[in-house]
C-alpha cells in the first residue's frame, strides 16, 4: 500500500509527528507500505529552502507545480493519485489521508484483508473503496458562504451527494484510483470537497455501485481533535498517550521499521 499524505510547505511538525508514529513502520503482517506527503508550492523562500532540505533529508515528498492552498486541495489529491497510478501495479493499494490523522495499523491490515476476501483486488466487483474515518449516506451539500466547505448550485445543482468517504483518510485499489484520475481528467471543474468528489461524484460517473463505499469494523483514523491551537514543544510527548494506545492493540503483529 501507498499511502498519498495531502500536507501543506509550513506543516513541518505534523509530518515528523507521522515519520515517529504510524508512519515509521514499511512492513505489517505481509505488507508494504509506503508513506508519501504532497504538497505544493511553498509561500516564501525560506520556507521552501527547509521543505528542500526535509525533502532531501527523508525522501517521502512528493511536489505539484500548483497552489499549496485548500482551494486546490482536490488538485492535490489527484496528482498524488497519478503518481500512483504511474509507479505502482493495479493490484496494489492507494490511500488518501490528512496529514493531522493517526492511523491505527493493525485496523487497517484487517479491514484490509476483510473486504479482499469478500471483495477480491482481480475481481469483476474489483476492491471496494474503504471509508478509513466514517462513511457518508447522501450528505447534504453545504450552501453557507461562510463555510469552507460552502458549494454553490452553480458548482454542483443537487441538494445530496452520493455515498461517499468522510475525509480524513480512504482506501482502494491503484487501478480504481488510476481510473478516477482519468475520469477527472475529462470532468467538469473540481468541488474543493475532494472525498466527497472523488469517492462519490466520480466514483458513480464509473457505474460502481454504492455498496461498494464501505465503512470498516472498527476505527481506523483518529483526528488530532481537542488538539486544535495547543503548542507541543516536544515532538516525543506530543499525543504520546494516544499513540501508545493505538500502539498496544496491534503491536502483536509482524511489523518492521523503516
Amino acid at each position: 500500500m501507498v499511502i498519498l499524505v495531502k500536507s501543506t510547505a509550513p506543516n513541518f511538525f505534523r509530518r515528523e509527528l507521522i515519520r515517529r508514529t504510524w508512519g515509521k513502520w514499511c512492513y505489517v503482517e505481509g505488507g508494504l507500505l509506503r508513506v508519501i506527503f504532497v504538497i505544493g508550492k511553498a509561500g516564501d523562500s525560506r520556507t521552501a529552502d527547509l521543505l528542500h532540505e526535509e525533502s532531501l533529508r527523508n525522501g517521502d515528498i512528493l511536489n505539484y507545480d500548483g497552489p499549496d492552498n485548500y482551494g486546490n486541495i482536490a488538485i492535490k489529491t489527484l496528482t498524488g493519485m497519478r503518481w500512483a497510478a504511474e509507479n505502482f501495479p493495479d493490484n496494489y493499494l492507494y490511500s488518501s489521508a490528512d496529514d493531522d490523522f493517526l492511523v491505527d495499523l493493525g485496523a487497517l491490515q484487517a479491514a484490509v484483508d476483510e473486504n479482499e476476501h469478500v471483495f477480491g483486488v482481480n475481481s469483476q466487483s474489483g476492491f471496494p473503496i474503504i471509508c478509513n474515518y466514517g462513511l457518508l449516506v447522501l450528505p447534504p451539500v453545504n450552501r453557507n458562504p461562510k463555510s469552507k466547505w460552502y458549494i454553490s448550485k452553480d458548482e454542483y445543482g443537487w441538494d445530496t451527494y452520493p455515498r461517499s468517504c468522510r475525509g480524513g483518510m480512504y482506501t482502494m485499489s491503484v487501478g480504481l484510483a488510476h481510473r478516477l484520475w482519468l475520469k477527472a481528467t475529462d470532468s467538469e471543474a473540481p468541488l474543493r470537497v475532494d472525498d466527497v468528489w472523488i469517492t462519490g461524484i466520480l466514483r458513480e460517473k464509473l457505474f460502481m455501485p454504492a455498496e461498494m463505499v464501505v465503512k470498516p469494523k472498527k476505527s481506523i483514523a483518529i483526528h488530532f481533535t481537542g488538539y486544535k491551537g495547543k503548542r507541543a514543544n516536544n515532538i516525543r510527548t506530543f499525543m504520546s498517550k494516544d499513540w501508545t494506545r493505538i500502539y498496544i492493540k496491534f503491536q502483536h503483529k509482524y511489523m518492521c521499521l523503516r
